[in-house]
C-alpha cells in the first residue's frame, strides 16, 4: 500500500509538473519538462528516453515530441546513439575538464565586466541571492543547486552581452544536470557561501584582478567536489 501511495504521489508530481510547462508550444513544453525533468533528476546522464512513455506520459505525439528533442539536442543534454537512440548525454571526467575550462574563460571575463555595467541595484540583487543562500538547510540539494546557479546566472545578466549569456546558459544547464547524480558533500554549502561573499566583496570594490582571482579559485573548488562526488566508469 505504501509503494501504491509513494507511486501516485510521483505520478501526480510529475503531471503538475507537466501542466506547469504547458505554456508555450507544444514542443517546447515538451523540452522545458523533459529539461526539468533532467536538472531534477528523473533522467540522469546515459538513460535512453522512451518515446511511446513520453508519448502516452504527456498525451502528447511523436512529432513535437522529436521537435522537443532537438532542442534538447541543440543544448547538449541529449544525444543521438545509433544503437540505442536519443539518451541524455553521458558525463565523462573529461567532459566535466571541458566544461571548466570555458567556465575559467567566461565566467572570470564576465565578473570583470560585470563590475563596468553594474548599478547598486545590481549589486544589492545579488547579496539577496546571496543571503537566501546562506538561509538554506544544508541537505537541500536541489535548493542550493538552483540557489547557486542563480547567483552565476545574474553575474552574467549583468556582463550584459547577450551572446555570452547563451554560452553560459548551456553550459549551466549541462552543469545542473550533472550536479544533480553527483554525491553531495557534507560542509560544501558553507565554504561555496564563503566564496560567493568573497567575489561580492571585489565586486563590491570594482576590483577587476581579484574579482577574477576569487571567480577562479571557486570554480576550482567546485569542480574538484563535483568530481569527488561523481562516479565514472572505466
Amino acid at each position: 500500500m505504501l509503494i501504491e501511495r509513494q507511486g501516485r504521489k510521483y505520478f501526480i508530481k510529475r503531471r503538475l509538473e507537466w501542466q506547469k510547462a504547458k505554456k508555450e508550444s507544444i514542443a517546447v513544453s515538451i523540452a522545458n519538462y523533459l529539461r526539468n525533468s533532467m536538472i531534477n533528476g528523473h533522467y540522469n546522464p546515459g538513460d535512453k528516453l522512451k518515446e511511446k512513455e513520453i508519448c502516452d506520459e504527456l498525451g502528447v505525439s511523436r512529432t513535437p515530441l522529436r521537435e522537443a528533442f532537438r532542442i534538447l539536442q541543440s543544448e547538449g543534454l541529449l544525444t543521438y546513439n545509433s544503437h540505442q537512440g536519443v539518451i541524455v548525454t553521458p558525463v565523462s571526467l573529461k567532459d566535466i575538464e571541458n566544461i571548466w575550462e570555458v567556465r575559467y574563460v567566461l565566467e572570470g571575463m564576465a565578473a570583470e565586466m560585470a563590475i563596468e555595467k553594474m548599478n547598486n541595484q545590481d549589486l544589492q540583487r545579488l547579496f539577496a541571492i546571496q543571503n537566501r543562500m546562506d538561509s538554506l538547510d544544508p541537505s537541500d540539494k536541489r535548493s542550493i543547486i538552483k540557489t547557486n546557479s542563480e547567483f552565476h546566472m545574474s553575474i552574467i545578466r549583468i556582463a550584459d552581452n547577450d551572446k555570452l549569456e547563451k554560452i553560459v546558459k548551456d553550459i549551466w544547464l549541462q552543469i545542473r544536470v550533472i550536479q544533480s547524480i553527483s554525491l553531495f558533500q557534507q560542509g560544501r554549502l558553507l565554504k561555496a557561501c564563503n566564496e560567493h561573499k568573497k567575489i561580492l566583496s571585489a565586486l563590491e570594490n570594482r576590483d577587476k584582478a581579484q574579482v577574477r582571482i576569487f571567480m577562479e579559485e571557486h570554480l576550482t573548488k567546485g569542480q574538484q567536489c563535483l568530481t569527488r562526488g561523481m562516479q565514472f566508469e572505466d
